[in-house]
């Protein structure tokens, strides 16, 4: 389905729709009078003499863009009962206007091109295009009399090509005639060539539909196209009964247009589900003539339509909202778009796919439910201590001493307890959202204020004292599976920065410098809205950390395979585990079988294997517990397991053989090496390594390894990872690694979610790829997976929609970096990070599906 810019006239099989007698004579007044842009910037466009270019503003130069995680399938969390017009869906204006010649800007209206869009959460498109006459049968993509250099099979081919990979997904496509103005020809073009000749019409959803706005199950996969022309007879007309469209675009002061976003933002929000109509916004503008820019007004419009978003509330529906700039939510900065278009996601009526690290309060119903920016809380603290005052294992609400001082109460009232909030608009709160962000508080309905840290006998987290709390520095989130515990150390003004702590003086909080004692802190809402905290409650007592918490939610685990050969399908293994796991299981072959090590619901470290046929019953490894997931490797004939501490953060390791009619798991080996989350294990010819974020008090997420070598009971002093350009890698989730093309690889997720390969080199250095930018650019908000058979290697991860994607890569012939290839998808939700690894001459594959 291609198609060459210079078509002659009469093709085989099909005559062309132009001919001298065919199509209206029209003035160039009326041609000028019916673009959509205006007289003043169509004269400019076409090359007559400008008016006179007052604007002050200029482009941004744009780099190159990359996929967020999450984003190219934010809709796979949308029921499929979901009506489009009850979603609030983000757009473009004008979306391939990449090209601006020598327009000054007036030309240009997007920074990214329509497949970054798309994989960057952009649903709904604006297509232009010249119908060129006499010459061909061809849509041609202009804005005004710019060539934008594609043609419209160039649009269907990247929207195809999104939507094979992205069934979940669909794209409205705005259809309009810009330039020429042949309104009959254009019909006829749109018909027989593209749909019947060129056989489009299969990836159009109901093109006879033109009375009815679908629901989203019956779009995915699929385009539904939408006209401002009526001549067009086909799709869902803007003209019709069924569209609410604000489009002040031509020369409006930037109030007026501000005001006519924000009446249209209201309308749509206030209009109760099911509504009646589908509500078009455009923030897009230009003018008074040539004094405004789309990039002018999108600098302005873009940062304050998507405030005014965060302050109505993620909750409300506010219909298509079509952008210039897309790229460019902030304004003058690339930075943003995340967030820009992770909001307007979150504001349709997802299901709930649970982000393993963002903050869950606890709700009046006792159940967990997800924490925004801007929701007022109650926070409630936990003490290391249990000296009369304060038992362990129990929360306490977090009031005042004397006026002064955080203090953990046995009953706070409304009237003293304190409320909190993270200032700042995010639908979720992760470890990567909360860095910067701050800390406020207030006690009744004071105003809001930023917490100080008091010096006294101790240092505390205090209401008056000497040093502001500026913001959060770090943020460290437990992952627990009901409500989450987190940890924050504060940026202090003149002071560095410092845990808020788990130890006390008399009842105040104190502030710690050391990693080790930093409070375990929860957030509690018992009201119906975000800035409730109380609900019908007046008293508040503690809280149990059982009650808090809730039992450990098991997930089922199951079990795929695929061959080795090629992208592949995957096959769910109808002998799968019957046994249930609070984290990612660990799995790798050894000695005829494939073996798994769990935790069970009392966190009991568990083994079974798998003989092809059935898996053994589970048994505890010694009395081994766990509070993260463990690793499996094979060294010297012996099934090694790594794990993490139960009671202190110390990585174990401990070994299974199976020889001389000896089998058994040994007692463990305490590891120098403390963590926070759950390490990797990779064999090496000449000795064993576990590879972990090691818990430090000045940088809690660098990477170190450890080596053990003869009888794998010695183990060496630490090594940090530090690579050519001395930048240590950093995580908050267990990494991965493996030995292939001679050198130790490993991947980590970043605090940013990106996946980064890094490659031991010569001398100790190590060379880390970054995704960035890549094609094969990959995102998680878990950690990910590898296993290799010794020339090639496979990387799985968990994808924003929680599917499951698996790469392979190749080493390059130096073996200092890989060739990544083909990927393939398990369409199965995860709920964790996946394990992976290579059995008679098979991937076998873990998640955890509920």
């Amino acid at each position: 389905m291609s198609e060459s810019r210079e078509m002659p006239q009469e093709i085989e099989g099909i005559a062309s729709p132009f001919s001298p007698d065919q199509g209206p004579e029209i003035t160039e007044e009326e041609r000028i009078s019916s673009h959509p842009m205006g007289e003043d910037e169509e004269d400019f466009l076409r090359g007559q003499e400008p008016l006179e270019f007052t604007g002050t503003e200029s482009m941004p130069k744009v780099p190159g863009g990359q996929i967020q995680s999450g984003l190219n399938n934010w809709m796979s969390g949308v029921p499929d009962s979901t009506n489009l017009k009850d979603m609030t869906i983000p757009g473009t204006h004008q979306t391939c206007a990449q090209e601006d010649d020598t327009a000054f800007g007036l030309g240009r209206c997007q920074g990214q091109s329509l497949e970054w869009q798309l994989n960057n959460g952009v649903r709904f498109i604006d297509i232009r295009c010249y119908l060129r006459y006499p010459f061909g049968v061809i849509f041609e993509i202009f804005h005004g009399s710019i060539d934008q250099h594609l043609t419209f099979s160039d649009v269907l081919n990247v929207c195809k090509g999104f939507l094979s990979r992205n069934p979940s997904e669909t794209i409205l496509m705005l259809l309009s005639e810009e330039r020429s103005n042949y309104p009959n020809d254009f019909r006829r073009t749109f018909n027989d060539w593209y749909l019947k000749h060129l056989g489009w019409e299969s990836l159009f959803y109901d093109l006879n539909n033109t009375s009815r706005i679908p629901d989203l199950g019956e779009v995915r996969n699929k385009i539904v196209l939408f006209s401002n022309q009526p001549y067009l007879d086909m799709g869902l007309n803007f003209g019709s009964g069924l569209f609410d469209t604000q489009n002040d675009w031509n020369g409006p002061s930037l109030d007026r247009k501000k005001n006519a976003v924000q009446q249209q933002l209201y309308k749509a929000m206030n209009a109760s589900p099911p509504r009646q109509e589908m509500y078009i916004n455009y923030t897009s503008a230009t003018g008074p003539g040539l004094s405004r820019t789309p990039w002018g007004f999108a600098k302005e419009l873009n940062p304050w339509t998507l405030a005014k978003i965060n302050e109505s509330g993620h909750g409300r529906r506010y219909g298509v909202i079509l952008m210039d700039w897309v790229d460019r939510p902030n304004g003058l900065t690339s930075g943003g778009y995340v967030n820009m278009m992770s909001t307007l996601a979150l504001c349709n009526p997802l299901t709930d796919i649970p982000r393993t690290n963002s903050i869950r309060y606890r709700g009046a119903d006792s159940q967990d439910h997800l924490l925004k920016g801007g929701d007022v809380f109650l926070l409630y603290w936990m003490s290391e201590a249990n000296d009369g005052y304060y038992q362990n294992n129990v929360f306490y609400p977090v009031g005042l001493w004397e006026g002064k001082d955080m203090s953990g109460k046995k009953k706070a009232t409304k009237e003293d307890v304190v409320q909190f909030r993270f200032n700042a608009h995010h639908p979720y709160l992760d470890s990567g959202s909360l860095q910067g962000v701050p800390l406020e508080y207030r006690v009744g309905n004071s105003s809001w204020r930023t917490p100080m840290q008091r010096k006294g006998a101790e240092y505390y987290f205090a209401a008056t004292g000497d040093n502001t709390m500026r913001s959060i520095e770090r943020a460290y989130l437990y992952g627990d599976p009901h409500v989450t515990r987190f940890a924050l150390r504060m940026d202090i003004v003149g002071k560095g920065d410092s845990w808020i702590s788990a130890d006390h003086y008399t009842t105040s909080i104190r502030m710690r410098d050391t990693e080790g004692r930093r409070a375990y802190l929860v957030a509690v809402h018992y009201g119906d809205t975000p800035g409730d905290p109380f609900g019908s409650k007046t008293v508040f007592e503690p809280i149990s950390r059982q009650e808090m918490l809730g039992p450990v939610r098991t997930k089922e685990v199951e079990h795929w395979t695929r061959s080795t050969t090629g992208a592949g399908s995957w096959t769910k293994m109808d002998t799968g585990p019957s046994w249930r796991t609070e984290y990612t299981p660990a799995i790798a072959s050894y000695n005829g079988s494939l073996h798994a090590v769990f935790c069970d619901s009392e966190n009991k470290l568990m083994w079974t294997s798998y003989n092809g046929t059935s898996w053994t019953t589970p048994q505890q490894i010694r009395d081994f517990r766990s509070q993260a997931q463990p690793a499996l490797a094979v060294w010297q004939n012996k099934l090694f397991c790594a794990h993490l501490g139960m009671d202190d953060p110390s990585v174990y390791v401990n070994y299974y053989a199976k020889y001389d009619n000896y089998q058994d798991w040994h007692e463990a080996q305490r590891t120098p090496l403390t963590s926070f989350t759950g390490p990797a294990l990779v064999a090496l010819s000449d000795g064993l390594n576990v590879v972990a974020p090691r818990l430090l008090s000045l940088s809690p997420t660098r990477i170190y390894i450890y080596r053990v070598g003869g009888d794998g009971n010695l183990w060496g002093t630490e090594t940090a990872v530090l690579d050519v350009q001395n930048f240590f890698p950093k995580t908050v989730r267990s990494p991965a690694a493996c030995y292939t093309g001679e050198r130790l690889r490993m991947a980590l997720t970043e605090t940013d979610d990106e996946i980064l390969i890094g490659t031991l080199l010569d001398k100790g250095t190590w060379d880390h790829r970054s995704t960035q930018g890549e094609s094969w650019h990959w995102r998680t908000d878990s950690g990910p997976a590898m296993t290799t058979d010794g020339s090639k290697m496979w990387l799985a991860h968990r994808g924003g929609a929680g599917y499951i994607h698996v790469s392979e890569g190749t080493p390059t012939p130096d073996g200092t970096s890989t060739s990544w290839g083909a990927v393939s998808t398990i369409h199965q939700v995860s709920k964790d990070a996946p394990a992976l690894t290579l059995h008679n001459n098979t991937l076998h594959l873990m998640l955890l599906a509920s």
